[in-house]
């Protein structure tokens, strides 16, 4: 695994407890700030205010800067903001928040899926050893992620949640993906 200081830092690091070392522009800090006002009796940022307050246009050139203001109000604020298309960002409501977590886990369905079927074309029998080892990791790994994003497997899942009435434990989720 490489090394490139996105990976969070694992016991003993040197970086341990350590704040983090960058400082954010100020176009970030300018959006962040219009949207931590944000409520929900008015939940819209416009692009056209976002793009007001910077002088840029966050819709192209300085998209990066909005969405890196989206993601400080949700870290720093836990302000989840979701897209209204051409139009900008609105405050989600908790309800809207659960619902929007469905599209990323359809997402990661469709890429586990593409990525097994990518997998399934290299000549097995020429991998080396190890290439074969991780190729058969890889496989088992995305064939829990496609298994546990489909539909029978949220149903399943939804079973153990609503009996337990609680968020399940990783050892107990992965018992209700075995059971039939």
């Amino acid at each position: 695994m490489r090394d490139d200081g996105n990976d969070p830092p694992k016991d003993g690091d040197d970086n341990d407890h350590k704040p983090p070392n960058f400082v954010r522009s100020l176009d970030t800090e300018a959006i962040l700030q219009r949207l931590i006002r944000a409520t929900r009796d008015d939940p819209y940022v416009t692009y056209k205010e976002a793009s007001g307050i910077i002088g840029r246009d966050v819709q192209q050139e300085a998209r990066y800067v909005l969405d890196s203001a989206r993601r400080a109000a949700e870290r720093d604020y836990g302000m989840v903001f979701g897209v209204e298309q051409n139009v900008g960002l609105k405050l989600l409501t908790d309800e809207e928040t659960v619902q929007a977590a469905l599209k990323p886990i359809e997402h990661t369905r469709r890429t586990a899926r593409r990525t097994a079927r990518m997998l399934t074309t290299v000549d097995y029998d020429k991998l080396s050893p190890e290439s074969q080892l991780t190729h058969n990791t890889r496989l088992s790994q995305l064939g829990v992620l496609i298994h546990a994003a489909s539909s029978k497997g949220m149903k399943r899942l939804a079973e153990g949640v609503r009996a337990a009435g609680r968020t399940l434990s990783l050892d107990a989720t992965l018992e209700h993906f075995k059971r039939k």
